[in-house]
C-alpha cells in the first residue's frame, strides 16, 4: 500500500475478563512479526497517518476498573516493512523507519491518583528517539493530605536516547539524557502546595492512572 490516511478516526476497546498471560502473547519485536506474518507473506505501507484520533479503554474487570480516554491524539508511520525473508534492521522502530505519535492536551495521574500530571503537548519520535513534553505541571490532587508534598512547572522536558521497543515489550526504560528547560519546583512540609483546579487542566484533557 503506498497511503493509508484517516481523518478523525475512532477506537474502543473495553476489557470484561481477565485474561492469563500465556506463550501466545507478543513478547519481542520477532513475536509481533510471526504474529502477522501469520496472516500474510508480507507487508508494506509506505505512509500510514491517523489526524485527530480519539481512544476510548474501559476496565470492568473487578477490583481493576479504570478507564482511559484521548480526544485528540496523531499517529504518523513511514515504511512499515515486514517481509518473511527480511531480516529486521535495528535502524527501524516497530518496522517501521520513523513513528511519529502526538497527544494533545494530554493529563494523567501518578502515585495511585495522589498527583495529577497535565501537559500540552507529549511527543515520541522513533527516529530521534526522543519523547517531548511541553507546559508540564505536576500538583497534588485535592484529597492528598500527606505531610510532604511537591509541584512542578516546566516549560519543556525532553528524554533523549529512548527505545521504546524496550520499554513496551521489557518494561524498562533507559535514557541517554533527561533535559528540562527552567520551570519551578515547589516542597511543602506541613503544607499544602499549590493544588490544581479543573479550570487550570487543558481544554478536553483526560486522565490516566499510572498507579
Amino acid at each position: 500500500m503506498r497511503q493509508i490516511f484517516l481523518p478523525g478516526p475512532v477506537f474502543t476497546i473495553s476489557n470484561y475478563r481477565e485474561k492469563a498471560r500465556s506463550k501466545d502473547t507478543p513478547e519481542s519485536t520477532d513475536e509481533v512479526k510471526n504474529l502477522l506474518l501469520g496472516y500474510f507473506k508480507s507487508i508494506q505501507i509506505d505512509s500510514l497517518s491517523l489526524d485527530k484520533a480519539q481512544i476510548k479503554y474501559q476496565s470492568l474487570i473487578e477490583n481493576k476498573r479504570s478507564v482511559f480516554e484521548e480526544d485528540n491524539f496523531s499517529l504518523n508511520l513511514k515504511n512499515f516493512i515486514l517481509d518473511q525473508d527480511a531480516i529486521i534492521q535495528e535502524s527501524k522502530t516497530m518496522f517501521s523507519d520513523e513513528i511519529d505519535l502526538v497527544f494533545n492536551n494530554y493529563s494523567f495521574s501518578l502515585a495511585g491518583g495522589k498527583y495529577e500530571v497535565s501537559t500540552d503537548k507529549l511527543q515520541y519520535n522513533s527516529r530521534t528517539k526522543s519523547i517531548v513534553i511541553k507546559d508540564l505541571e505536576l500538583a497534588p490532587n485535592s484529597e492528598f493530605s500527606d505531610r510532604i508534598q511537591l509541584g512542578m512547572q516546566f516549560p519543556s522536558v525532553s528524554f533523549q536516547g529512548v527505545d521504546i521497543e524496550e520499554f513496551f515489550f521489557d518494561n524498562k526504560l533507559d535514557l541517554d539524557k533527561l533535559e528540562i528547560d527552567q520551570g519551578n519546583i515547589e516542597i511543602g512540609i506541613d503544607r499544602k502546595v499549590a493544588v490544581k483546579s479543573p479550570g487550570n487542566l487543558p481544554k478536553n484533557a483526560k486522565k490516566e492512572d499510572l498507579g
